[in-house]
């Protein structure tokens, strides 16, 4: 990326000024960050109205973004060996026998309500307000009858009472409470000192507001309780950068640390991969529920997120993990729409396209055909050898590829001088380039196969002023 820190920031605040132009909240923090590292921040309004501007280390309620720690901490169990994902939620919570599944219907297992596919429906506003429910009171609601909307395991509904399932599921599995088992498996040895469940993170801290009789409103912290697991966590932009970072390390060649983590590498990447599609959003924008992760297929390449919304409280983290760029907004209000901020500003900042890194097997066999371009009977030739998979001269042989290469050069009317230009891979076995030839260009095309060998060879005229 060719754009300095200066740049990159100027673009972001700009986006931010725009947005806290209709203050949406008293305040909100929000900052960038490459791989973990924080390039700038902007602090808006005010952490406690009337108040100084918050800061990095002020500790505003993340709500839903507490979800992948959740799921991380499923999967760390996962991996020590102490439960599995496709084992139904009831065999684990044998006190459940409330469930009025549709006819068909089997149990979800830990993995559909991960994923959000538990056939459990979408149930934001009724759930945001029971994080402080005992654990003998969300038994007795949940055998007093709950509701499927689908047959579990065919369709993505956003369920926060099957995070608290889950939540469920860890304490039952630890013997701790959820706040205990996800400092335990995550918060300590990772070093976010400034992320948990309740007001003991310390000072600064921001306090949430309502908008009400024509006034901010001030809200009370709920305490941890059944429904935490759905969103209890209070943290920082500084430390949700360095969460970020942690997620989408594993997605970085050669980035990945040498000291033990908490969770592998693979479990890392398993919790931003679609397990759930979503339909697309109004532009078309392919989507997808992870474990705990939203995932968006945009212009710059993958995208991996997660929105928070309490009473008080909204929150979004959003980051792309080829560039190691990452935007964090934290703001102390309901309905702030936070997500709409970070989803421009990123969106704005992301090269679109990103680069495609080839195999070595891929660039050297662009170079063998780039040389064997030059020579009259290439083709005919040299098609030939360790580095040429058996079915391409199958498919053609080189014969007709030196006919048709030498049909396309007259059409060009010229032959191959000139280095490539315009080159490009879709993924590491693919190579596309152009040669500029006569009165126009030559575009090559191969693909590898998974031995690394040549399977696919197109050479295509390209007349100038001709598509």
């Amino acid at each position: 990326m060719n754009d300095t820190a200066a740049e990159l920031l100027g673009r972001v605040e700009a986006q931010a000024t725009r947005w806290f132009a209709e203050r949406p909240s008293p305040g909100m923090a929000w900052s960038l960050f490459r791989d973990g590292e924080v390039i700038g921040s902007g602090m808006l309004g005010s952490a406690v109205l009337g108040g100084p501007a918050p800061t990095e280390r002020t500790a505003f309620r993340i709500a839903s973004i507490s979800k992948s720690f959740l799921s991380a901490t499923v999967l760390a169990l996962r991996d020590r060996g102490e439960l599995t994902l496709d084992t139904p939620v009831t065999e684990i919570l044998d006190w459940i026998d409330g469930f009025r599944l549709p006819p068909g219907g089997m149990p979800p297992t830990l993995r559909m309500l991960l994923s959000m596919s538990g056939g459990l429906t979408t149930d934001d506003p009724w759930a945001d307000r029971l994080e402080s429910m005992t654990t003998e009171e969300f038994r007795a609601m949940v055998n007093r009858g709950v509701l499927f909307g689908t047959v579990p395991g065919t369709a993505f509904a956003y369920s926060n009472l099957g995070y608290a399932l889950l939540g469920q599921v860890v304490e039952t599995i630890t013997g701790q409470s959820v706040p205990e088992a996800i400092g335990e498996t995550l918060l300590r040895p990772l070093g976010l000192q400034r992320t948990g469940f309740d007001t003991g993170v310390g000072e600064p801290l921001a306090v949430g507001y309502a908008w009400a009789n024509g006034g901010w409103q001030p809200l009370p912290y709920t305490g941890p309780g059944a429904f935490s697991a759905i969103g209890g966590l209070f943290s920082t932009t500084a430390d949700l950068a360095r969460w970020a970072d942690w997620l989408s390390t594993p997605w970085q060649p050669g980035n990945e640390p040498l000291d033990p983590s908490p969770l592998s590498a693979a479990s890392r990447r398993e919790l931003a991969q679609v397990a759930r599609p979503i339909d697309p959003d109004d532009e078309g924008v392919q989507r997808g529920y992870g474990l705990g992760l939203r995932i968006e297929q945009t212009g710059g390449g993958t995208v991996i997120s997660h929105s928070g919304g309490y009473p008080g409280w909204s929150a979004h983290l959003r980051f792309h993990p080829a560039s190691g760029l990452g935007l964090v907004a934290l703001a102390n209000a309901t309905h702030s729409f936070t997500h709409r901020f970070c989803t421009a500003a990123l969106a704005e900042i992301l090269p679109q396209g990103a680069p495609v890194d080839p195999w070595p097997e891929t660039t050297a066999a662009q170079t063998r055909l780039i040389a064997l371009l030059r020579t009259p009977t290439g083709f005919a030739d040299g098609l030939r050898g360790n580095w040429v998979s058996d079915n391409l001269l199958r498919d053609s042989s080189g014969a007709q590829r030196q006919r048709d290469l030498d049909a396309a050069l007259a059409i060009l009317d010229g032959s191959v001088e000139s280095d490539p230009v315009n080159e490009r891979s879709s993924n590491p076995s693919h190579r596309e380039w152009d040669l500029p030839v006569g009165r126009g260009l030559l575009r090559c095309r191969i693909t590898l196969n998974p031995l690394g060998q040549l399977q696919a060879l197109q050479t295509v005229p390209i007349v100038r002023g001709q598509t």
